[in-house]
């Protein structure tokens, strides 16, 4: 709503308007009191700054009135928004004695029922939070609608930060990023049994799982791509298959070390890049990985073929160094370039091994190696474990970052028909999980790629792909929890 000079007039001419979100109540012109809601605001507030900025805290009240008057709030709600800090941050019970004298009992009753906590000293954060909590359960609707407006906006500048500045912006707050993203997701909860002004409860709602994305120890990203493969196309297929499977009823989201992935907030899934004729597959995937690991979150990407690994590496190698890698796989994937094309699916190691990107490249489950790709891996000192001389998962011990690359036809076709290359004589599915299990050292990223949901009618590949996302996943998460 625009509001001018007339608008700032004297109490007069009411009548119904629909807001843009949809919402129905009487329009009254404002009056004179919310202009002076807006000076006493100032007044209170005029030395404070948001939070790990230089932004005026003012901004902050004026965004909460706006969005209160655009949801249905009249003038008395609108005041008590501009003030809804003002008791908490500058004195207390006097002050909210003053804004009782000068607004009225009604504007200071919902001051107050915004309000954390006046008193001091304060009682600790989490305490605070859950007796704030456990009053929004019966606030008025008016006091309930100032507060999600204060929350929503809240959020909106959390998740832009964080985009910005990464996860050192979660150090800003007393309950750090766990006990922020609780809160967040308590309040969610809260204003939907509350039931009342949907358009901004589903606002948080998106926030708050925007906040878990950015907040997450480990994010999945799905990377539909099969451009470069050299036999057949369908693995683009496979990240939504593999989720379908995973979140399937006949499947749970217990892992084997008992780490329920259902509860724990440590992972987010962002979802899958989508890509248009224009798009580079390669710039695409590495500013989104790139923007993963500079929050100080590791990344689990779900191909797609092989060729999306060279992207993900280089962002990962771009934040840790040099990596580790352990590689499974039935091909060594070491092409300078196949059938022309140094992108293919059967080059992305070349590419990295050229690039320094690796300190060290291990490979398991080899059992297709030709001339030229020996004479890559020698030069390049790979150490290559083909299946011919496997005697089972043993511990592997890494000297820095590690980074996991498993194209799933490492596993004898038996257990997973759905690749687009069968090589009989592969690994098992307990053979990669007890590898994955014995890795010493800190994984800081994993590809999952080359499911052909195409050669997959029974959709087993993508219930055994579904498995090992879980497995590593709770690798991964085991190990930042203890870090």
């Amino acid at each position: 709503m625009r509001v001018g000079r007339d608008a700032l007039g004297g109490q007069g001419n009411t009548e119904r308007r629909e807001s843009r979100h949809g919402v129905k109540h009487q329009f009254a012109a404002l009056s004179q009191r919310f202009r002076d809601a807006l000076g006493a605001a100032f007044d209170y507030h005029h030395r404070q700054v948001r939070k790990g900025s230089h932004v005026p805290y003012v901004s902050h009240l004026l965004a909460v009135g706006g969005l209160v008057l655009e949801n249905g709030g009249d003038e008395d709600v609108a005041v008590a928004a501009l003030l809804h800090d003002a008791a908490e941050d500058q004195g207390g019970e006097d002050t909210l004695e003053a804004i009782r004298v000068r607004f009225g009992e009604r504007v200071a009753g919902l001051v107050r029922a915004c309000s954390d906590c006046l008193q001091s000293p304060k009682p600790p954060w989490r305490e605070r939070k859950e007796a704030y909590l456990a009053r929004l359960e019966t606030a008025p609707a008016d006091a309930v609608l100032i507060t999600l407006a204060d929350k929503v906006h809240n959020a909106r500048t959390i998740v832009a930060d964080l985009e910005r500045e990464g996860a050192s912006v979660w150090t800003r707050f007393r309950g750090g990023k766990s006990g922020t993203l609780w809160y967040y997701k308590s309040l969610v909860h809260c204003f939907r049994r509350r039931g009342r002004f949907a358009p901004l409860v589903r606002e948080l709602t998106w926030l708050v799982h925007r906040l878990q994305q950015l907040g997450a120890r480990v994010t999945v990203l799905g990377v539909p791509f099969d451009a470069h493969s050299s036999h057949r196309r369908g693995p683009a297929l496979a990240p939504g298959r593999i989720r379908e499977a995973l979140h399937s009823g006949s499947m749970n989201l217990t892992a084997e070390s008992g780490l329920d992935l259902r509860t724990c907030d440590g992972w987010a899934d962002a979802g899958d890049l989508s890509f248009s004729r224009t798009d580079s597959m390669v710039e695409k995937v590495q500013e989104a990985v790139a923007a993963i690991v500079k929050r100080g979150g590791s990344v689990l990407a779900l191909g797609g073929d092989h060729s999306i690994t060279v992207p993900v590496v280089r962002a990962v190698a771009a934040h840790h160094g040099p990596l580790n890698i352990l590689h499974l796989d039935a091909h060594p994937d070491l092409y300078p370039a196949l059938d022309g094309n140094p992108m293919s699916h059967g080059s992305p190691f070349a590419r990295i091994l050229e690039e320094g990107l690796a300190q060290r490249l291990v490979q398991v489950g080899i059992r297709t190696m030709n001339a030229e790709q020996k004479r890559v891996a020698e030069r390049y000192g790979v150490e290559v474990l083909p299946s011919d001389r496997w005697r089972g998962p043993q511990p592997m011990a890494f000297e820095g970052p590690v980074y996991l690359s498993l194209d799933v036809d490492c596993l004898d076709p038996a257990y997973a028909p759905g690749v687009s290359h069968h090589e009989p004589g592969g690994l098992s599915p307990r053979d990669v999980m007890d590898l994955i299990a014995g890795i010493r050292g800190r994984l800081v990223g994993a590809d999952l790629v080359e499911i052909n949901p195409e050669r997959d009618p029974l959709g087993i590949t993508a219930a055994v792909g579904a498995k090992l996302l879980k497995e590593i996943l709770a690798r991964m998460l085991t190990q930042a929890e203890g870090s």
